[in-house]
Parts: C-alpha cells; structure tokens; sequence
C-alpha cells in the first residue's frame, strides 16, 4: 500500500489567534472500534469567528501521528457541505495496525491568509482488529517518538510531494523552511497520508474534544 506524502510547515514566530469552531463530539478518546465497522464522526459549530460556513466545503479524513507530523490513511469524506453535522463511514482495516493510533482531521476548503486551510482534530482513539502494518515512519510518529525539530525564520509553505509505502521503513517527511518542537500529544484513508509539521503551542489537550484553529493545526 502506497502513500503520498506532503509536509506543511508552520512557524513558532509568526504564531496566528487560535479560534475553535468545529468541535469534534464524536469520536473520543474513549472510543473503541473494529477494523471494518462504522463510525460516525460528530461536530458542531461554536459559532465563533471564523464560522463553519467560513470554511468552505470540508475534507474529512481518518489519520495516525503526532502534532509534528500527520499521515492521512483513509479519506473519510470530502465535499462535505458547512451546515452538516455529522458523516458516518466504513474503517478501512488494511490502513494500519490496532492500537490507539487514530484520529479524525477535519479541513476546510477555504485558505486561510497564510494559505493554510482551518482544520479541527478529535481525541485520538483505538481501533480494533486491523489488518495492516504501520512502517517506522508512521508508527514513531504515531507514538510521538518522530524526533525534535528546530524552528528557523520564514513563511510557512506547502513543499513537495513523495511517496511513503507502509511496508518500507525509509520514508522521511519533507519539511519546508520551518518545522517545530516535539513534545507529546493526547490525540486521538483512500490510500494517501499527509505528513505536517506544527508549532508545539498550538496544540490543545482538552480531552475528547476537538479544537480548531486557521492557518494552524490543535491536536487533542
């Protein structure tokens, strides 16, 4: 099984207000479900500025890592329009392994000024009864052990695309100018996997609850 692989990187300098509005209800971090049965994944808009609506259409994807590095495994959604509240899906178990791995990355369409889109993030939760094999890549970074980072000066970009199989232990994640600390997350595919990179203090470690911030990323 083979994997595109993007990184996006953001600068600790030029840190942006975080502001939530898709809150993730369901999954939680509680969650626990088997390879091949559906989920639903739950929201609501908190109503505080940017709006849902502000959004665009809305990507919704199941995904393993850290705050520093992302890989989507299965697309859940995608066109999802800003007033729905929730989409129920079938797990993909050939995506990865069991463990409590997984999370739901939710992404507007729209970009915001620093051509980022406003994203929002459940808790990380387990799934059961999987059939595939993380590569070392995936699972260090699912386990928060992908290594430390050092923020230098510039703009935050989107770099180029590779590829990442889940059988090799090779692949390594593009970065672009900037890139972040590692410390370690609470968090809780289509075959394509998206690594990013992310300033430490955008994170959030709310418990079951999804936050989400424009032009940065908050894993719980």
């Amino acid at each position: 099984m083979k994997f595109s692989l993007a990184a996006v990187t953001a600068l600790l300098a030029v840190a942006q207000t975080v502001t939530s509005t898709a809150v993730i209800t369901q999954p939680v971090a509680s969650t626990d479900k088997n390879g091949g049965s559906r989920l639903t994944v739950e929201w609501h808009d908190d109503n505080k500025a940017p709006t849902l609506k502000d959004w665009g259409d809305i990507n919704i994807f199941l995904a393993a890592g850290s705050q520093n590095v992302q890989f989507k495994l299965q697309e859940v959604a995608s066109g999802v329009k800003s007033t729905a509240t929730s989409k129920r899906f079938k797990i993909d178990p050939s995506i990865g392994e069991t463990g409590q791995y997984y999370f739901i990355r939710m992404e507007g369409t729209k970009l915001g000024a620093n051509n980022l889109p406003p994203m929002s993030f459940s808790a990380r939760f387990k799934l059961d009864k999987m059939t595939g094999h993380f590569n070392s890549t995936v699972l260090a970074a699912a386990k928060g052990q992908e290594g430390a980072a050092s923020p230098t000066a510039g703009a935050a970009k989107v770099s180029s695309t590779s590829t990442l199989s889940t059988q090799r232990a090779s692949a390594t994640p593009l970065t672009g100018s900037a890139s972040a600390n590692r410390s370690s997350s609470n968090t809780s595919g289509s075959s394509s996997a998206a690594g990013i990179v992310l300033p430490a203090h955008f994170l959030s470690a709310a418990a079951g609850i999804g936050a989400a911030a424009v032009g940065a990323v908050m894993l719980l």
